[in-house]
């Protein structure tokens, strides 16, 4: 769509899509797409008086907002328009791969080349300037190269220098590898050529790859979930390994799901509530203080549905909360983290409140065929509160203006000004009387 509607209406006659790459852009999530010519017909051909060859630019698609449209970018912050010529799918003397050979890195192994672009949108290729290990089986990253997509020009960097912009250099590939080799010799017996234990050793989960997060640094992270070689069915290790570095931190989290059961779990859910949707991109984050499964939804055509969230340990989906939105997702996680018994062993920034009050303002309206109760409470009449209408709360039937209440409530912080309630109880009922 974005390349039909690009003010350039010919690109998908020259042109086809590369390699989606996930990457931080001014702390907002995107997907960048290269181009290049569809062959060598094309490249040979004009269009609108410029060379195939020299490409007008590259596809963005927002990675965090579903009703925004996909463009092609066609010039950088100071908007100068891009002449980019050198991709992994090119021609001739443009091809990237074919210009890293003819410029000193003959014999060279150079792993993972990636559309990145700088701080000012200007685009790069940056690729990890590979080292065999000494099995001679594996490849692992020595340096960074960049390489500038519309003026060819190389450029190396240690490891322990990488420009800011840049947000990965371990592939996902490399990373299992690396994580494998920890599992298999990191805390394991010594090594025996005869009968070598399998205690104390571990392995990425199977049939689970790593999957690209964002830390609160800004910077990209892999995660994956560690199985014991004795037991592939529970989860040892969550292991978070930095991709501009082979850093790597284990969190031993009892109780994990892995990441094949919290996909059949909300799915379940999911059919449960009649929605024909697969969750998609499956990666634990610390949502309101709980560890939590967080999980894009998509429908026929991939085409995004909504969000789900679960906590980390449930493997009866009773804390599963599915919304249309983001928003709405996580005001139903709210109201179930709010919950008594909701157990997501909290961690940092855990904010249960529970607080008391008399209600000074109440209405209630229908909201996709739920009843809604909002409220205000003394002591704070700038935030109101939300609760919905369920056989739990059959007080709030009878809920009214000077009632005093005790609720329990997820604090999202002082900023918020609307907080969703998981339970009510009536401390006391108002001495008012009732009109007429």
């Amino acid at each position: 769509n974005a390349m039909s509607n690009s003010q350039d209406r010919n690109l998908s006659t020259f042109y086809e899509r590369g390699d989606r790459t996930e990457q931080s852009i001014d702390d907002h999530r995107y997907y960048l797409y290269p181009l290049h010519p569809r062959g060598y017909r094309e490249s040979g051909q004009s269009r609108g008086g410029t060379p195939v060859y020299e490409i007008p630019g590259f596809i963005v698609v927002d990675a965090e907002n579903p009703n925004a449209q996909g463009q092609v970018r066609m010039a950088n912050e100071q908007g100068q328009q891009y002449s980019i010529k050198y991709t992994p799918g090119s021609v001739f003397s443009y091809n990237l791969e074919r210009h890293l050979w003819t410029h000193d890195y003959r014999g060279v192994v150079v792993s993972d080349l990636t559309l990145e672009v700088d701080d000012d949108w200007n685009p790069y290729f940056t690729g990890s300037k590979d080292q065999r290990t000494y099995n001679f089986q594996q490849t692992v990253p020595n340096r960074l190269i960049t390489v500038n997509a519309q003026t060819g020009e190389i450029n190396e960097y240690g490891l322990d220098e990488l420009p800011p912009w840049v947000d990965r250099v371990y592939s996902a590939s490399t990373v299992e590898a690396m994580l494998n080799w920890w599992g298999e010799w990191g805390a394991g017996a010594p090594y025996k050529l005869i009968g070598n234990a399998r205690g104390n050793k571990f392995k990425v989960a199977e049939t689970e790859d790593p999957t690209l997060v964002y830390t609160k640094g800004g910077y990209p992270a892999w995660q994956a979930v560690m199985t014991s070689h004795n037991n592939d069915s529970v989860a040892s290790y969550l292991a978070l390994f930095e991709a501009r570095s082979n850093k790597v931190t284990m969190y031993p989290i009892e109780g994990l799901q892995l990441e094949g059961k919290a996909i059949q779990t909300v799915s379940s859910a999911a059919q449960a509530s009649r929605m024909t949707v697969r969750p998609v991109d499956p990666a634990v984050h610390s949502i309101y203080g709980h560890l939590s499964w967080v999980m894009p939804l998509v429908g026929e055509g991939n085409v995004y549905q909504g969000m789900a969230f679960m906590l980390y340990n449930d493997p009866s989906g009773s804390s599963v909360a599915i919304g249309r939105t983001l928003g709405e997702a996580l005001t139903i996680y709210r109201q179930k983290l709010a919950q008594p018994a909701a157990n997501g062993s909290p961690q940092e920034n855990a904010n249960q409140r529970t607080t008391e009050g008399t209600v000074t303002e109440l209405t209630r309206q229908v909201e996709n065929g739920q009843t809604i109760v909002y409220f205000r409470l003394d002591g704070n009449q700038e935030r109101g509160y939300r609760i919905a209408a369920t056989p739990d709360n059959l007080e709030l039937t009878f809920l009214g203006v000077g009632d005093r209440a005790r609720i329990i409530y997820i604090d999202p912080g002082p900023e918020t000004k609307r907080v969703d309630v998981g339970s009510l109880s009536v401390v006391a009922e108002s001495q008012l009387q009732p009109i007429g």
